[in-house]
Formats: structure tokens, sequence, C-alpha cells
């Protein structure tokens, strides 16, 4: 449970949204209550406003400074209480209610990028004040005992927050450390068992495909926090974490690769024993045993093997087993670098200065959105920001608030005269329907699936929920008020990765709501999930006829921008290789094609598959290659320092600019959408496997050259890869394939890769392990 805990929330952004619902609420029932009998008032009217409070406090606002926190909480009161006066005062005009509605809306989405935070409090405040005075029309005497309830429960709600609820940044990077090293653990663990499964277990090597991409994010979330102001390590010792954390990521995905390929097909019955002993004992005892010692079973085995049969067919298993030592070994080095250090020192300096050592901060192209990893988000507004597939609409660009509060009140003026004719009292869902769809989406692919969760969890949530009125009906207000804490709480928690989950907490309390005040029968469930329908209806058309971001440009747009940032690190690396600066700088511009690889599987995660769909299955096959390539630059990007003589050096550079050129056709391609039907790009496809060989050929075949070597190896397989998708993409490729005649070379280089990594493992005892 704590390594999935730290490999699932790695910063427990999940668990303190849950833990803030969970104190927030029943503050502000108690303070509202308290105060509500103490003026002489039904206890429920302070329930209801208090609880109205602290959920709006626990489920949006945070912040780690005390005193900025305790006034975000109280901040929105005077908008809160002004907004349900004006409701009130509105509510005998429907139709100019309505309109008001949409224009609070408006500003409630358009809050945040305008005046930052607070402008998003006050939006918020004001927004549910005003549907609450629509709900529930109060005279303007009555706000003599509401507005001191009300006061009272943001109080008591600011308090519990800042005494139980604040978080401390300054550990966010502790916490993501640990829950890469979870994942790395996951990663292990998750190979074991398809070792032992064998070759005809498809669910075990999907999921530990998707562990190492799961891997991957949590090395990015690292790199993402050491480049945040509250990390006050100095430059330097964020550097070397994060070349550490990209090590041994690097080394545990070389791992996981070479296991999913070596259970593509059968596995000798002796090798797959050797193999599930070699990755139990890492799982088991980390670091706390000796490599060589543990896979030299295995060195056996092969050399028996290789004695005994010299089979072509054998070769390639033979050198993927040479692989998996060589990974063994790298990651058992990398174990050893994470224990031979001190740990980090991520205190704060007393004056609050930035890095101690007086260098600049750290820097990556890791971006992050509210402390997670960006998602679509980033892309979506460059998307936006140049303008889409669409020139003519490229004249006027609103930034991203801007252009949700026009579509989500576009969407009102739609959706809540719909609503109201389905039903008056209830045609405010349709408004938030609208709201909801259109918050946290950037493609009619995401809307489309966000209102599917939205209609299963009305579904259980209204079944529950009835059930609950049933069982608890209004004699047991203990109960009740236990049930809304406790559904509203764990919505909370899950309303970031499972939004269903959410729903169905929030439609259980707000039956058990309506029970209290009388309003309660059994269609609601029916009524509510017709509203939120079409509220979400509503806001999916008008986001495709007003600043509309089409689903495919954005997919395209990802998967250019992938492309890029590999010819980017390919032309990169080439430069470091050749120039003074030795290998420097190209794991950041790994990093980069990481982001890219990130951007782009979010994407494509989010479309709805349709069956037969010929765009679907191409958009899969260039994310699944691209994936690949990230791989490959990942193993680019870890090598370099080699002593070249001037001829190497340019020759070098030759290979990765024709490699990185040929990478820009193919961006050029992608982004421009040009397949078979339609115009063929005039530049074509440049392969690179000549000038690679012809490099290799002159190196002497030592250890002193293996590393050289490997990546040139690296290099051609990029090429061939990518000149495999250019080829499917209609554009023209001249020049022979890497892969031809390249068995024998690679298995010579896997056997020196295998030596060279256990000569330089360490053998020392160590007392103080990292436990894989």
């Amino acid at each position: 449970m704590c390594d999935y805990l730290k490999a699932t929330d790695p910063t427990f952004g999940r668990l303190r949204a849950g833990w803030r619902m969970l104190v927030s609420l029943p503050a502000g029932m108690a303070a509202g209550h308290g105060m509500a009998v103490a003026l002489g008032q039904p206890g429920l009217l302070g329930l209801m406003f208090g609880g109205t409070l602290g959920m709006l406090v626990g489920l949006t606002i945070s912040d780690p400074k005390p005193l900025w926190l305790a006034v975000r909480c109280v901040w929105g009161l005077p908008a809160f209480l002004a907004a349900m006066l004006l409701a009130s005062a509105l509510h005998p005009y429907r139709i100019l209610a309505l309109c008001v509605l949409a224009v609070m809306l408006g500003l409630h989405v358009a809050g945040r990028g305008h005046l930052g935070d607070f402008g998003h409090d006050m939006g918020l405040f004001l927004f549910a004040g005003y549907l609450g005075g629509l709900l529930a029309p109060l005279p303007v005497s009555a706000f003599e005992y509401l507005g001191p309830i009300c006061v009272a429960a943001a109080l008591g709600v600011a308090a519990v927050q800042v005494l139980l609820c604040r978080p401390r940044p300054r550990h966010f990077l502790a916490h993501v450390e640990r829950g890469f090293l979870a994942r790395t653990r996951y990663v292990v663990r998750g190979a074991e068992r398809l070792i032992v499964a064998g070759h005809r277990n498809t669910r075990a090597a999907s999921r530990l495909s998707n562990q190492m991409l799961s891997l991957n994010e949590a090395a990015m979330l690292v790199d993402g926090y050491l480049s945040q102001p509250a990390c006050t390590l100095p430059a330097g010792r964020a550097e070397d974490l994060h070349r550490l954390v990209f090590d041994t990521e690097l080394a545990v995905q070389a791992l996981g690769h070479a296991v999913l390929e070596l259970c593509r097909g059968p596995l000798p019955g002796e090798a797959r024993t050797l193999l599930a002993a070699a990755l139990a004992d890492v799982r088991h005892d980390g670091c706390h045993h000796d490599v060589p010692a543990s896979v030299t079973p295995l060195l056996e085995w092969l050399a028996r093997h290789e004695k005994r049969c010299r089979i072509p067919a054998d070769e390639p298993l033979v050198s993927l087993l040479y692989q998996f030592v060589a990974a063994l070994s790298d990651l058992h080095r990398a174990c050893e670098a994470w224990t031979s250090g001190s740990e980090p020192d991520a205190a704060p300096e007393a004056d609050g200065s930035g890095p101690r050592d007086g260098r600049c901060a750290f820097t990556t192209p890791i971006s992050l959105v509210a402390g997670d990893l960006s998602g679509t988000t980033l892309l979506s507004h460059r998307t936006h920001a140049s303008g889409g597939r669409h020139r003519t609409r490229r004249a006027w660009r609103p930034n991203a608030s801007l252009r949700s509060a026009i579509q989500v009140t576009a969407a009102l003026v739609v959706a809540v005269p719909v609503g109201d004719a389905v039903s008056g009292d209830r045609s405010y869902w349709a408004a938030i329907g609208a709201l909801i769809i259109l918050t946290g989406t950037n493609s009619v692919h995401e809307r489309m699936r966000k209102l599917a969760k939205r209609i299963v969890g009305t579904v259980i949530g209204g079944l529950l929920g009835i059930g609950f009125v049933d069982l608890l009906g209004t004699a047991h207000p203990e109960a009740t008020v236990i049930l809304v804490c406790v559904a509203l709480s764990i919505g909370a928690y899950s309303i970031s990765t499972y939004y269903t989950i959410w729903v169905i907490g929030l439609v259980v309390s707000l039956f058990q709501l309506y029970a209290y005040i009388g309003e309660f029968h059994d269609s609601l469930a029916v009524i509510r999930l017709a509203e939120n329908v079409i509220g979400a209806v509503a806001a999916t058309a008008v986001a495709l006829v007003i600043l509309p971001l089409a689903a495919v440009t954005l997919l395209r747009r990802a998967q250019s921008d992938h492309l890029r940032s590999l010819a980017t690190l390919v032309r990169e690396c080439g430069r470091a290789w050749t120039g003074p600066a030795g290998a420097a700088g190209t794991r950041e511009h790994a990093r980069a094609v990481d982001q890219a690889a990130h951007e782009l599987h979010r994407v494509s995660q989010s479309f709805v598959r349709l069956p037969g769909s010929v765009h679907g299955a191409r958009a899969e096959d260039v994310r699944i290659t691209l994936r690949r390539a990230a791989y490959y630059a990942r193993e680019i990007a870890g090598s370099g320092g080699w002593s070249l003589t001037s001829w190497q050096r340019a020759h070098l550079l030759d290979i990765t600019s024709n490699l990185a050129r040929s990478i820009d056709v193919l961006a050029e391609t992608v982004s421009g959408n040009l397949t078979a039907s339609t115009a063929v790009p005039d530049r074509p496809w440049i392969r690179s496997a000549d000038r690679i060989w012809r490099m290799d050929r002159k190196l002497t075949p030592c250890t002193a050259n293996a590393e050289l070597r490997r990546t040139l190896h690296y290099l051609g397989d990029l090429d061939d890869l990518l000149a495999g998708l250019a080829a499917r993409l209609s554009v023209n490729v001249h020049g022979t394939d890497f892969r031809t005649g390249t068995a024998a070379h690679r298995h010579e280089l896997l056997i020196l890769r295998a030596e060279q990594s256990l000569a330089v493992a360490p053998t020392s005892p160590n007392e103080n392990r990292v436990r894989l």
C-alpha cells in the first residue's frame, strides 16, 4: 500500500485534497450550525451554508503561506453574500436572472487568467452565491443572520485550513523522489512476473509497458520539481540528482525493454529460471547482493549455449540475454550511486534565498501545471495561440481563460433555455453541466469521455442516494452528516484520477440535502441526468463553432512537436559530441523529447476509438513508433564523452545533421497532414545507414570504442524506425536500411557492453542499500 501511494500520488496531492475536504466540510458545518443556533435560527440553515462554504474551500483553495491561505478562505465571502442578495432580488424576473447567471459563470471562468488565484476565488464565490440565491431566494431581512452564519463558517474553515491543511512545498521533491523509486520497483516486479508468466501472457506484457511509461512520467516529475522555486538545492546538486534519476531510469527502461523482447517468443526453461532468479534478487534484496555473482549462472549458461550450438536462429536470443545482463549491471550501479552519496538537503535557507552556491538555478524543459505534468493543457494553448488549422481565425487569439469564458457564456445561452423547458427548478444543472464539461478539457474527445463519466456517476450516485434516503430518511441527521462528509471526501480524493467517483459522492450528498429540505423525489436522478446531458451537448457544440480547436489539429501538433524535439536532440547531440563541451546538455534535450511524448500520449489516450477508423489506426501507428523513438533518444542522450579525431568529429556531425534534416522533413509532413491522397513533399528522407557503416568500419573493435559504436547503432535504429514511418506516410525514402546484416555486429557489441558493465559494477558490500 505504501508503494502504491508513493507511485500513484507522489506529491500526496490527492491525499491532501481528500484531507482538506474531510476537515473543511465538518468545520464549516459545525461553525455554521453553532452560529445559527446562537442566533435562534434553524440549525439546518447553518449546516447548509456552512457546508457549502466548507466544500468550496476544501475543493479549490490551497496555499503554502498561512496568511494568504486564511485570506483566500474569507476573501470571496462579501462577493458570495452580494451575489446571493442580487439573485434574490432578480428571482421574480426569470429571464434577466438567467442572463446574469451566464455573466457570473463567465466571470468565474475568466477570473484566474486575469486576476490569478484571488480572481478565481472571487469568481467561484460569486457564482456559488448567485446560484444559491436563485435556488433559495431570501428576503433582505434574512441577511441579518445569514451574514454572521457565513462569517463564522468561513473563519472556522480558515482556521482548520491553516492549522491542518497547509501544504509544505519544500517536501514535495522528497515525495516525488520516493515516488520515482517506487515506480522502479514496479517495473522490476512487472518484469519478473512477465518472465514467470511466459510469452503468451499479453496482459503481463501490457502491464509492464504501462509501468515503464509511468516510470518515465515519474522521472519527468522529479525534473519538474527540481526547477520549482520551492526547491532550494544548489544548482550543482540539482544537476547531479537530475543525472542520477536519468541514468536510473535509463537502466530500468533498458531492463524492461530487454524483458519485453525476450518474452516475444518462447524462452528455454533454464534461461527463464535464471532470469527470474536474477530479477527476484533485485526485487527482494535491492543492492544487498553482488550483481556480478548473481548473473554468473546466466553467463555460464550463455557460454555453454554458444559453445554447444551456434545456430543463427538463436543469435537474437543470446544477444538479448547479454543486453539483459548489461541492463542489470547498470541498474546495480545506479542503485549504488543512490546510496554512496549523502542525501540531498531539501531544507530551505534561513534567509529564504535561492541556490546556496551562487550558481544559476536548474532549468528543465519539463513544465508542470498545478503541480503535475501538463497533459494536453500547454499543448492546446500553443496550438490555439498559433491559430490552429484555420488561417482566417488567426487575426484574434484570446488567451485560454478568456476563450473558455466566451465558450461557457455562449453554451449557457443554449443550455439554460432548454434546461428550463425540461425542469424550471433544476435548469441550473444544465448550466453547471456546461461549465464542468468545458473545464479541464481541450478536445471534443475529452468532453465526450467526461460526459460519459458524469452519466455513469449520476446513475450510480442516484441509485445509491435513493437507497440512503430510504434507509436514513430525516430521522438520523448525525448519520447523514457523516455520510455526506465521507462521500465528498472520497470524491475529492478521486476527482483528479477517477472523476466518476467524485460525481457519485456529489450526487449521494445532494440527495440527502434534498430529503431534508423537502424537495426529494425518485425522479430527481433522471432530471439531473437529462440536465447534465443538455449542458454537456450544448458546451460541446458551442466549442466546435466558437473559437474551435479540432482534435485532429491537436493530435497533429503533438506529433510534429515530438518529431521536432527528436530532430533537435539529434542535432544537439552531434554538436555536443564533437564540440568542447563533451556530452553536456543532451540529457536536457532528451527530457524535451519526453515532454513531447507525454503530450502525444495524453492526446492519443483521450481519443474515442471508432471501429474501422483509418485515421485512428494511423495515429496509433505514429504514437507507437514515436514512443519507441523516445527510448532510442534517451539511450543516445546518455552517451558521449569520447576522445575523437578530427575526421571522426566531422563524420559524426555529418551523420547527426543528415538524420536531423530527415526528421525535420517528417515533422513537416505530419504537420501538413500529407498522406497518399495529397501532395508528396519535395524533400525526401535520406537514410544515414551508409554514413554510419562507413564510420563504424574505421573504428577498432575494442572495449574502448564499444560505447561509440553502440551509439552509432542506436542512431541507425532511429534512422530505420523513422524512415519506415516516413515511407508509410508516403514520403520518398532514399538509401539502404541499417539493419541489413547487423545481427552478428549487434551480437558482438552486446557482448562487449555486458563485459564492460560487469567490469565497472561495484562489488564491495554496502549496508546502506536502496531496496528495489
